[in-house]
């Protein structure tokens, strides 16, 4: 197995520092043309200009490898298209898409959140992926082995910090609707990491010995060389996401338990007697889309065997 990118472009978005960056330089290292995209503003929201963006374009052609900056903000309607152009005026072609870029806005606590504190994030970590995988899915599909890959968090397990939360558990969503769509074309494949690193944003963890953990475990070059895989033609996976940092990678996932099936005739009693039933996960099932789960019920109330 090859495991060069050798003319291969990909456009990545967040790329001006963390883990965008680290993707970047070791992506361009192994022959990739890399578009960083970072609108050099803070974690915040607050814009700044091309020049992050540039400094590692600026890195990565001192080293010898290919790259070409861009300052748009992926907030903003006709990002997508404006850096799916840059790598097409560039490089004639575009065979990935690294949704990394992110940004937080607000307090922890829902009371300390505005809706509009929520918007913005979303419009960011959500709607920004959504826009450049539109403007970029007919010129993966054309290529031999396209790839997206975006960025959801392990927060979505829980945390209190809604907006983040909400958005991250949004892009899991996001994936596997893409992937579910890409699955009809063969070579397109999507797929979510959920990645730990010391970057500008968990550098806003309080003092203490989970950020001590992370400052001290998670550089973000750790995280590269699986994102890297992912992106590879030779990847298999399609709508899966992946815990990644401290060079370990390990799939994440959703699944249906057996559940219970209540007294027709006393259903509020018997769901209530019986919560330990309910939850238990001593069987459980990965659907592998929406049609499958529904299945699962449907199996169960045929009495039909279903489960492992």
């Amino acid at each position: 197995m090859s495991l060069d990118f050798d003319q291969r472009v990909m456009i990545i978005t967040g790329a001006g520092g963390g883990l965008g960056r680290a993707y970047a330089t070791f992506l361009a290292a192994r022959g990739a043309r890399i578009v960083v995209n970072d609108y050099g503003g803070t974690v915040h929201g607050v814009p700044g200009g091309p020049g992050m963006a540039q400094a590692v374009v600026d890195e990565i052609t001192a080293a010898g490898g290919q790259a070409v900056a861009s300052g748009a903000d992926v907030g903003v309607d006709g990002s997508g298209d404006e850096l799916v152009q840059l790598a097409l005026d560039t490089w004639g072609r575009l065979d990935a898409v690294i949704n990394n870029a992110g940004a937080t806005r607000g307090g922890v606590g829902i009371a300390d959140n505005s809706i509009e504190d929520l918007l913005f994030s979303f419009n960011i970590h959500v709607a920004g992926a959504a826009r450049l995988a539109r403007a970029a899915w007919p010129h993966l599909l054309s290529s031999d082995s396209g790839r997206i890959v975006n960025t959801s968090s392990d927060s979505i397990w829980g945390t209190p910090t809604s907006n983040y939360v909400t958005c991250k558990a949004a892009v899991f969503g996001l994936t596997r609707a893409l992937a579910a769509e890409a699955a009809a074309h063969g070579s397109l494949k999507v797929n979510t990491v959920m990645p730990s690193a010391w970057t500008r944003m968990t550098g806003g963890i309080p003092p203490g010995d989970f950020r001590d953990t992370v400052e001290n475990n998670f550089p973000p070059e750790a995280a590269a060389p699986f994102v890297a895989y992912l992106v590879h033609p030779e990847c298999p996976w399609n709508g899966e996401a992946f815990q990644v940092g401290a060079n370990r990678a390990a799939r994440e996932y959703l699944a249906v338990t057996s559940g219970f099936i209540a007294d027709q005739e006393k259903p509020l009693q018997s769901f209530a007697e019986h919560p330990e039933q309910v939850t238990d996960t001593s069987t459980w099932v990965i659907p592998g889309d929406m049609l499958e789960s529904v299945e699962l019920v449907v199996a169960d109330l045929e009495g039909r065997p279903r489960w492992p």
